[in-house]
């Protein structure tokens, strides 16, 4: 089946840094075939938990989206905000042994996420 991205926020009114606005800036820049979703308003921690349970592999950049998908048995692949150095989300990923599967942003390549991403897919077997 087709992959559908979906952008939810885990910051979505944040003194003028929304989550969102990092959103579009990346939808910009993809394909216009792919079938991206961007969550336009505050989401609910019911909401939130409710979609990661319909996902199979989340995306995470925030401490609490990467804490929800290990709840929810729905493997990360983390990406760590941090420039220079190891932060939250690289931290949690190593605590649950998953760190090959966490890239801090300023080492971060596309093709790393694709084979991430493939891998994650793999070993639940959806490619």
């Amino acid at each position: 089946r087709p992959p559908r991205f979906v952008f939810f926020p885990m910051n979505a009114i944040q003194f003028g840094m929304s989550d969102n606005r990092s959103a579009y800036r990346i939808v910009r820049h993809l394909p216009k075939e792919l079938d991206v979703h961007v969550w336009q308003s505050d989401a609910s921690l019911d909401a939130v938990v409710a979609l990661i349970r319909r996902l199979d592999v989340v995306i995470s950049m925030r401490f609490h989206a990467t804490i929800f998908s290990l709840s929810q048995n729905c493997p990360p692949v983390g990406i760590d905000y941090r420039i220079g150095i190891k932060d939250k989300v690289a931290a949690v990923m190593e605590d649950c042994g998953e760190s090959q599967f966490c890239c801090r942003i300023d080492e971060l390549t596309s093709s790393w996420i694709a084979e991430r991403l493939q891998s994650r897919l793999l070993s639940l077997g959806e490619v």
